[in-house]
């Protein structure tokens, strides 16, 4: 499908072989993005002559697909990365589809004076028949039928842009080239055109059985009167197959595979490992495995191989240097990250008087926790305030005290910069306060001579004892 507005490329009347012009000798990639694997056929050939050369299927993670939208693209472009390595396929070209229900389908009704200008009348219908901004999706159309009436039959097909977007960048990820992007339900109805002719009178049923859904396009005439989707996917299939056998059966999900992280031996579960499949009950065994994905890919069944995203730009440097460095690095940090759940966000009651139990307590309560908790916060401070003094004796006790004498002259209203020397300081005080200052004016230079004179008339303890017994002036005005 092209962004933007025009016909949607043999989607009705024309077959496979017609929709892609032949590069590399004719061969193109069909890429099939489920909810549950990938599907991948090449082939090469004109109309008439086209053959496969290469065809595989790999399975995908619940979680990638979801909602009609890719949700895990780096897993699905690596795992269609692998699936081209191992099918040996050479064509970059792909032709692909998006799912049905992902898509708007409107059947327009024109006049047939209204071809000569077709596009601009679809746009003005387009408008009006979408629920969405124009500007958010990409808007294709194809003239179906003339009716006998004079009116052009239109079939109007929209997708979001993100929708679109979502399948066309994991494509180009994995190293290919998206050229046609279809719908499944008109996919369906190419293939069987490519095979088996249409008589216009019957009325013809085609189903499309993924894993979790099934694809309904409903042919008359040749035409498609009819597309949908219902629920209803292979696992239930099997199922209710099972059942009808008389055999028990059960649809599971949950998790297939992990990896051990060695940093915290913690088992590290992730979403790529999610998986579902059908189990049966059988007599002395109990309930057996019937999972289609150890068909397509052994390894994630038998050996719990993960599904492996393609490498960051950083990963990838990092690999280039080490190759189990990123690995190293990514389990050191998740056991940090485990740790951080356990011991903070996890940290319930239970697990608080089990760690009271380990220090001794027989049978904790919620006293003991509050006592614990006590003596724990009694010892911060105490610790707190012991820093406080032990920091407060690395500094020069002279200048502490040398601090204190000009925050007292700077509460007598007389602002002293820090880089003052006591001398200084004294000649201050006596221009400001007089007479007043004169105790304080000795002071400061007996302070000056304890830390400069060669023989100090006063040691720093007499000091600060004067310093507590001295008359500061009172708060002046300036002079």
């Amino acid at each position: 499908m092209r962004s933007g507005l025009g016909k949607l490329t043999g989607l009705f009347q024309r077959s496979l072989g017609d929709l892609l012009p032949r590069p590399r000798g004719g061969a193109f990639l069909a890429l099939d993005i489920g909810s549950s694997c990938v599907k991948l056929v090449e082939t090469d050939g004109g109309p008439g002559n086209i053959r496969v050369t290469a065809a595989g299927i790999a399975p995908l993670p619940p979680t990638a697909v979801q909602n009609n939208l890719i949700q895990d693209p780096s897993i699905v472009a690596s795992t269609i990365r692998e699936l081209v390595r191992q099918t040996g396929a050479k064509s970059t070209e792909v032709i692909t589809a998006v799912p049905g229900p992902a898509v708007m389908i409107k059947k327009l009704h024109l006049r047939a004076e209204d071809e000569a200008n077709l596009e601009n009348h679809v746009m003005l219908e387009a408008g009006n028949a979408i629920p969405e901004s124009l500007d958010n999706v990409t808007i294709d159309y194809q003239i179906a039928n003339y009716t006998e009436s004079g009116e052009i039959e239109v079939v109007l097909v929209a997708v979001k842009k993100d929708i679109l977007n979502s399948y066309t960048s994991v494509i180009r990820d994995a190293g290919l080239n998206p050229q046609i992007v279809d719908v499944d339900y008109f996919a369906l109805e190419n293939m069987f055109e490519l095979n088996y002719s249409i008589d216009e009178g019957q009325v013809v049923g085609l189903v499309n059985i993924g894993a979790r859904y099934c694809s309904i396009n409903i042919l008359r005439g040749g035409r498609s009167s009819f597309t949908g989707d219902i629920p209803v996917g292979g696992a239930e299939f099997t199922d209710v197959l099972m059942r009808n056998l008389g055999v028990p059966s059960r649809i599971v999900t949950g998790y297939q595979g992990g990896d051990l992280n060695t940093v915290d031996n913690y088992w590290i579960i992730r979403q790529s490992d999610a998986h579902a499949w059908a189990e049966v009950w059988q007599e002395g065994v109990g309930w057996m495995r019937v999972d289609p994905t150890g068909a397509v890919s052994p390894g994630r069944v038998g050996q719990f191989q993960r599904l492996v995203p393609q490498p960051g730009l950083f990963a990838g440097a990092i690999g280039t240097l080490s190759p189990t460095l990123a690995q190293n690095v990514r389990a050191a940090w998740e056991a940090v990250n485990n740790g951080w759940n356990q011991w903070v966000l996890n940290y319930t009651q239970s697990r608080q008087l089990n760690l009271l139990k380990s220090i001794g307590f027989q049978a904790p309560s919620l006293e003991d926790l509050a006592y614990v908790l006590l003596y724990l916060l009694v010892g911060a401070s105490l610790a707190g305030a012991g820093w406080a003094l032990w920091e407060r004796s690395q500094h020069d006790p002279w200048l502490r005290l040398l601090a204190q004498a000009r925050a007292r002259l700077a509460k007598a209203g007389l602002m002293v910069p820090e880089t003052a020397p006591p001398r200084q300081m004294a000649a201050q005080a006596e221009a400001r306060f007089g007479p007043a200052a004169q105790a304080v004016r000795d002071w400061l230079l007996k302070l000056e001579a304890q830390r400069y004179a060669e023989t100090s008339p006063a040691s720093l303890a007499a000091l600060r004892s004067e310093f507590r017994r001295l008359n500061w002036p009172a708060p002046s005005p300036e002079r």
